[in-house]
């Protein structure tokens, strides 16, 4: 067939069969897809080897940690891979926990939440516990490893035991990293530590956050660096830099975590408030209390702040409004915020509200069961204590004694001592009040002698002692009680030490509280003993003196007492201050005088009293007794009568010292819409010896133009019937007997409607027998 010369058919052109090789397609695509797997490390090349697999991981979690912006989530499944594989491989295990802790480290720099970084923290420092710088090949991790467990080691947080030299030795250990090493939070974890001391190492923490802060790397998260510029800016807060706090504060934008935005609004709140920049600090302050999520108690504790800013600006209202809110808490604010309010009532106007003062200062120390445990440095103990001042001056003032006293009870918790003097000074003004209304104030008075009296035995100095014993001796006095004021007084003269003039006071005091005891030899004594000293006795003592000696109606005191009185009247130099006792001694010396009938030496006095003292409280009596002095010298008879000359000059002076005194009287009652009970008296008396001195005079002419007015003035009174009296003596004086019968008609219709109560004394013009004896007699039977 090899030789077959037959011919061969013609050739056709070849067409390939569409369906020959079409499996060729799908094993290229696979063996593609398998190329890529391999390549990409998704598919292993020839047979599985665990090992070099996970030392693959390690390789990776190095490399992806130590890039300069590492993808934190893919630091993160990277971390979460090799741990999970880390006790299958135990000949790897000092690389896999070297690389875990480094690992956790670098992620929990990378985590902006606080919380978050801090589990990484402590997962980084259970792998740095297992190994030691031994045990790494490489002698550059011996360094790393050191710096990185103790970044691991702050993170966590040491101890609260911990000793300050472990503090300083982690410090140390952050201070400088190894070469090429990014220190990453190392310089902020070191400030943490520096602001843990005892004191607190502000350089340290100031210079280690502004490294942090200036050198920071590109993968620091926002919210990390936000929280180091507020811990910044606190720091030279408490620094006293507030320019370089308020530069740093500045810097925090709304982006910040919410826990920072609000706290550096209030901190740079408090370095405006620091700049008196109160408005600014307003805004602040307003920004921190609508930030969203705000609590009630931060509301409140914010409200402190801001009412300080108000009140600082004059906004006295917003003020108050803004404490009242603050009180309502239970922190150092809010006892600080009462304190604001009393203060603010206590210089305000409200009297009705100040009645909220006693309670609002119990609450400011509110837990303070003694001084030692006022902790509030909001406001200082010695800022305090004023406000408990005035507290009491202003609600005695006010004559809130029992506020007043409340507030003392508050007030010995800090202030023992001082509380007590205020307290016995509150009662001592209670006391006075009560007996000026006319109210049972002795028992306040011995309350106000027993403080005292107990004060003074705490009281060291001699001086300040007797000072303290004196006072108790005048509540006792007022109290009366002679017997222990006596029995202080006695005490108070026995301290050593004492100046010579106080002895002299203290002696004549007890001379008076002698004689209220009845005991006048023994205030003779002490008199005299007073009057030995060197140191005279004071005008205003001797006055004292004098007067009550004379008021003791005792003899064997009168001649005591007038002389006591004389001393006074005839000093040639008086002071400002001994002015009201010269004139009271010369219109009392006159006084006394006059009830011996020595008119013309009585007129000596007075005339010196009216003529130095013209307008003194005492010209009105000093006029009334000169006056009567001057008509009962005109009235004398027999030889030593004065001549018709003199006597017509004494009863026209008298008749003008009388009138005067009257005009005056008037004047004084236009002005102050009433006169006291010793100014209408003296008034009374007046108008009475312009009468009886017309009387005198045989004018009944005047006598009966001035009586009407008298009369319509003391309608239904035993006067009305002492000038009727005059009256009818007037008619009899004109030779009118039908009218001065009528007078004393009506006279006798006035005695029968008189009850007994309208007259007052037992004998003479004022007195009910007087008239029964005098004019009225009842007829015989």
């Amino acid at each position: 067939m090899a030789t077959d010369t037959a011919d061969r058919p013609a050739a056709t052109k070849y067409r390939p069969d569409p369906t020959r090789h079409v499996w060729q397609v799908p094993a290229f695509l696979l063996g593609v897809a398998v190329f890529v797997g391999a390549w990409q490390g998704w598919l292993p090349l020839g047979t599985p080897d665990p090992t070099a697999d996970y030392t693959r991981e390690l390789a990776a979690l190095r490399t992806a940690y130590e890039k300069v912006n590492p993808d934190r989530d893919d630091l993160r499944d990277l971390l979460t891979r090799v741990a999970a594989r880390c006790d299958a491989f135990p000949e790897y295990a000092t690389a896999a926990h070297f690389a875990l802790g480094s690992g956790y480290a670098r992620l929990a720099e990378l985590t902006p939440a606080a919380d978050e970084a801090r589990t990484h923290w402590t997962l980084a420092r259970q792998h740095f516990d297992l190994i030691t710088a031994e045990q790494l090949r490489d002698p550059a991790d011996g360094p790393r490893l050191a710096f990185r467990s103790a970044k691991a080691r702050a993170g966590v947080g040491l101890p609260a035991a911990a000793s300050p030299a472990d503090v300083r030795l982690l410090m140390s250990l952050l201070a400088g990293s190894p070469a090429n090493e990014d220190p990453g939070d190392a310089q902020r974890l070191l400030a943490d530590l520096a602001l843990r001391l005892a004191p607190p190492d502000l350089n340290a923490a100031k210079d280690a956050l502004t490294r942090y802060l200036t050198s920071a790397g590109i993968a620091t998260p926002p919210a990390s660096l936000a929280r180091a510029r507020l811990q910044l800016a606190d720091v030279h807060v408490r620094r006293r830099e507030p320019d370089l706090a308020r530069k740093w504060l500045e810097q925090i934008g709304p982006d910040a975590p919410p826990e920072v935005v609000a706290p550096a609004k209030a901190l740079l709140a408090r370095v405006r408030m620091a700049d008196e920049d109160w408005l600014g600090a307003a805004r602040d302050w307003e920004a921190v209390r609508s930030a969203p999520g705000a609590s009630q108690e931060a509301r409140a504790t914010t409200a402190y702040y801001l009412g300080l800013c108000r009140l600082n600006t004059k906004d006295l209202a917003a003020a108050t409004k803004l404490f009242e809110e603050s009180a309502k808490g239970t922190n150092d604010e809010a006892r600080s915020a009462s304190i604001r309010l009393a203060e603010l009532l206590l210089k305000g106007t409200d009297a009705a509200g100040r009645a909220a003062v006693p309670d609002l200062l119990a609450a400011a120390l509110k837990g303070v069961a003694a001084r030692k445990d006022y902790t509030n440095t909001l406001i200082p103990l010695n800022d305090l204590l004023p406000v408990f001042e005035l507290g009491v001056t202003v609600l005695t003032v006010d004559g809130a004694y029992e506020a007043a006293a409340r507030v003392v009870e508050s007030y010995a918790v800090v202030a023992p001592s001082r509380a007590r003097e205020k307290k016995a000074e509150t009662l001592a003004a209670w006391a006075t009040a009560l007996q000026r209304d006319g109210k049972d104030f002795k028992p306040t008075a011995l309350a106000a002698a027993a403080e005292y009296e107990a004060l003074a035995g705490s009281q060291p100095a001699p001086t300040a002692k007797v000072d303290t014993l004196r006072r108790a001796a005048g509540m006792y006095k007022a109290a009366g009680d002679p017997a222990r004021t006596v029995a202080v007084l006695e005490a108070a003269v026995q301290l050593p030490s004492l100046p010579d003039p106080t002895v002299s006071g203290v002696l004549a005091e007890l001379a008076e509280a002698l004689v209220a005891g009845k005991r006048p030899g023994d205030a003779i004594k002490a008199l005299n003993e007073a009057m030995a000293r060197t140191t005279p006795i004071s005008t205003a003592v001797r006055y004292r003196l004098g007067r009550q000696f004379l008021d003791s109606h005792k003899p064997e005191l009168a001649d005591l007492g007038r002389n006591l009185l004389e001393q006074v009247a005839k000093q040639e130099t008086v002071t400002p201050a001994e002015r009201e006792y010269h004139e009271l001694a010369l219109v009392g010396l006159g006084y006394e005088v006059m009830r011996t009938n020595n008119y013309a030496e009585a007129e000596v006095w007075l005339r010196k009293q009216v003529t130095e003292y013209p307008g003194g409280p005492e010209a009105p009596l000093g006029r009334l007794f000169l006056g009567i002095c001057l008509i009962q010298r005109a009235g004398v008879s027999g030889a030593s009568a004065p001549d018709a000359a003199s006597v017509t000059r004494m009863r026209d002076e008298a008749i003008k010292l009388f009138k005067q005194v009257v005009a005056d009287a008037d004047a004084k009652q236009k002005k102050d819409g009433k006169l006291s009970e010793r100014d209408t008296w003296v008034r009374l008396q007046a108008g009475l010896r312009v009468l009886q001195t017309y009387q005198q005079m045989h004018n009944p002419k005047d006598l009966l133009a001035e009586a009407p007015a008298l009369l319509e003035r003391h309608r239904g009174t035993v006067d009305e019937l002492i000038i009727l009296s005059l009256v009818y003596h007037a008619f009899k004086q004109k030779n009118e007997p039908g009218l001065s019968l009528q007078t004393r008609d009506q006279m006798k219709e006035l005695f029968d409607r008189l009850p007994a109560r309208a007259f007052p004394a037992t004998k003479g013009e004022y007195s009910r027998e007087y008239w029964e004896k005098v004019w009225f007699p009842a007829d015989p039977k």
